[in-house]
């Protein structure tokens, strides 16, 4: 990866972490923390790696749904945070 594209990706994952962390603890049950984050090298797709700590299986698979549904409002509030440092705000996986 690039610098750009290692800036990027390490904003976007200090980013999506607090805006978890601020806006949905109360909703993502059990703790869920982003891990890693690479981006595209066009900067248009970031993906996520999260872990769960939890002890059924069950319950981390519905916590990663829940994540894929909350990506589109993530997003939004990542393009509120971020955008007089990017342009266009990747699209998060």
């Amino acid at each position: 990866m690039s610098i750009r594209t290692e800036r990027v990706a390490e904003l976007v994952q200090q980013e999506v972490a607090k805006i978890l962390q601020r806006d949905y603890a109360d909703r993502l049950q059990p703790l869920v923390t982003i891990t890693d984050a690479r981006v595209t090298p066009d900067l248009s797709i970031a993906y996520l790696y999260a872990s769960v700590l939890g002890d059924e299986k069950a319950q981390r698979e519905a916590a990663f749904r829940h994540l894929e549904e909350l990506a589109p409002e993530v997003r939004e509030k990542l393009a509120s945070q971020i955008r007089h440092q990017l342009r266009i705000v990747p699209e998060l996986k």
